[in-house]
């Protein structure tokens, strides 16, 4: 495997141009444990039927680059390139439900979701400088993460490792890199300009957009699983808004897109 800063985080060959059930948060351990504590939800949210049954709705295309996207091997110059964490790779929910699904039958384009679950804004700067030239995009669209988050190379087993607030509960050597809020306010603000500036050079439209209104009024970072509002529309993993929330997130992005 080489150019490994390609890569989204999981570089295993086994989980790389796949099509699976089960994705990280969305797995079938915290699946049937919901059943039971939550099965409600599940129900409410379109998941599980009455008798208990799953709905078999949610299936993740990963590509050879472990992107939920189209195949990278015959790239269309001149698309639109998404960045993003796990809102915008859609965990939890199906295809059709996510922003970037909707955003693409809406333009005649294609869009290059190159969202990285628990993604940081280094991690947003990392894939955008590997794929920036090779896809020629006609659009960058981000999607902010936290701020809260970075990135960092694991030489043992060869793969990016994240590091966001999840970590702080057991592993408290990590908090040095995402504890001071002004170091990691600079850090998304570095990338943010980087963007802007390659964009306004080649005259590449850069839409912009947080998910931070989600995170601050709905996320527990004292807990190792996110805790939604009880009211709140959510995916399979109960850990991800469901597709009010995307709705939401492509309404704001495609007026943007067409202004």
């Amino acid at each position: 495997m080489s150019d490994l800063e390609k890569y989204c985080y999981n570089t295993n060959r086994d989980m790389l141009d796949v099509e699976t059930s089960w994705w990280e948060t969305d797995n079938e351990m915290a699946f049937e444990l919901h059943k039971h504590e939550q099965a409600q939800s599940l129900i409410d949210n379109g998941f599980l039927d009455e008798s208990g049954e799953m709905i078999d709705c949610v299936k993740y295309s990963i590509n050879e680059y472990g992107f939920r996207t189209h195949k990278m091997d015959n790239l269309e110059l001149g698309g639109v390139m998404v960045l993003g964490d796990s809102i915008s790779f859609g965990l939890g929910n199906p295809v059709d439900h996510m922003w970037v699904t909707k955003l693409e039958k809406e333009i005649d384009k294609k869009v290059y979701n190159l969202s990285a679950p628990g993604g940081s804004h280094c991690a947003a700067k990392r894939i955008f400088d590997s794929w920036y030239d090779t896809l020629q995009p006609s659009c960058v669209i981000f999607v902010e993460p936290p701020v809260a988050r970075t990135e960092f190379w694991q030489e043992n087993i060869q793969t990016w490792s994240r590091v966001g607030p999840w970590n702080l509960i057991h592993f408290t050597e990590y908090a040095p890199l995402i504890d001071n809020d002004e170091k990691n306010e600079n850090r998304a603000n570095a990338v943010r300009e980087g963007f802007k500036e390659i964009c306004d050079r080649d005259g590449v439209k850069l839409i912009t957009d947080q998910t931070t209104d989600f995170f601050s009024e709905h996320w527990d970072y004292n807990n190792w699983r996110a805790k939604l509002k009880a009211n709140l529309q959510r995916g399979r993993d109960l850990a991800h808004p469901g597709e009010d929330y995307q709705n939401e997130l492509f309404n704001r992005i495609y007026a943007n897109y067409v202004l």
